[in-house]
């Protein structure tokens, strides 16, 4: 890799090369398989829990907050200890049902802050257009007539698709550049914020890779769903966990392929790892694990 290519790269660190976008997704899924059913027992549990959370938005009046709160302070810890556990699995350790609520104990605000951004950026995206539907209705005197007659719900799908289009443009470039925040948060204990910008670094420095990378698992995940779907949406409770497994994976190989870091790191003996606690080093707490406690390679 060049040295101009990663801005952790210029820091010094050690490098092994640079994975390409189909590389990773390769690795990711041959990960998946690797381990599959304990793998994907995991990522279940996480998506049980955002399901269970998200009934609560049915909820006259109040749903729609919970549902909020639900996505700024309960996803993001998840997500984070969903990189825990898998970044665990690279590095030759078994998954633990357990170590999904590693984000909370151990980077619970760091994960929230450091996702942030993107939920106020789609919270804000839906006033606009919330906004711009009601003034549109509005002006073509939706709310005196009654209902719309067929020229003004033309005018009010069009309105929607050129307002929407962009927006939607705008925010799904705006969450690439988070792509790698809740994995940063493992080493960036002092803040979320610090984990947030590393990742905006890296994007930005691997731009259309990311863009490539982020559009491609989008088709992916579609196919998914929608193969989950055709059976009788039961489908997508098998599909959606495993989908979950394969990007992380995917995700945490470009990570470490594009910051330079080696694409499998030892995992320390005893004490934080007995205790399901920070185990590698880089992710761990932020600082490098003593050589001491490093298990040699080929031990795990």
């Amino acid at each position: 890799m060049s040295q101009d290519t990663s801005w952790e790269m210029r820091q010094g660190l050690p490098g092994e090369g640079s994975l390409g976008v189909m590389d990773a997704i390769s690795k990711g899924w041959h990960l998946l398989k690797s381990d599959f059913w304990a793998l994907w027992v995991v990522a279940l549990v996480m998506v049980a829990i955002l399901m269970g959370c998200g009934i609560f938005g049915i909820i006259p009046y109040i749903g729609g907050c919970i549902s909020l709160a639900v996505q700024i302070f309960v996803q993001p810890p998840l997500m984070a200890g969903l990189f825990f556990v898998i970044s665990r699995r690279i590095d030759g350790g078994k998954p633990d049902v357990a170590m999904l609520f590693e984000g909370f104990r151990q980077r619970y605000w760091q994960s929230v802050v450091a996702i942030l951004p993107v939920m106020l950026a789609g919270f804000a995206v839906g006033i606009v257009v919330a906004g711009v539907m009601i003034a549109t209705i509005a002006a073509t005197s939706g709310f005196e007539g009654g209902e719309p007659s067929e020229e003004e719900a033309a005018v009010i799908g069009i309105t929607l698709v050129v307002v929407m289009v962009p927006l939607v443009l705008v925010m799904v470039v705006f969450q690439l550049f988070f792509l790698f925040a809740l994995i940063a948060v493992w080493e960036h204990p002092e803040s979320g914020w610090e984990a947030a910008k590393a990742s905006m670094r890296l994007v930005k420095d691997h731009f259309w890779s990311a863009l490539g990378y982020g559009l491609l698992c989008g088709l992916i995940a579609l196919g998914a769903t929608l193969a989950g779907m055709l059976v009788c949406c039961v489908g997508v409770f098998f599909t959606g966990p495993a989908v979950s497994v394969w990007f992380t994976g995917s995700t945490i190989y470009l990570y470490r392929s594009w910051t330079g870091r080696p694409l499998v790191q030892p995992i320390a003996e005893g004490g934080a790892a007995a205790e399901g606690g920070p185990v590698r080093r880089s992710l761990g707490e932020g600082g490098p694990i003593p050589p001491t406690d490093i298990q040699p390679p080929g031990q795990f």
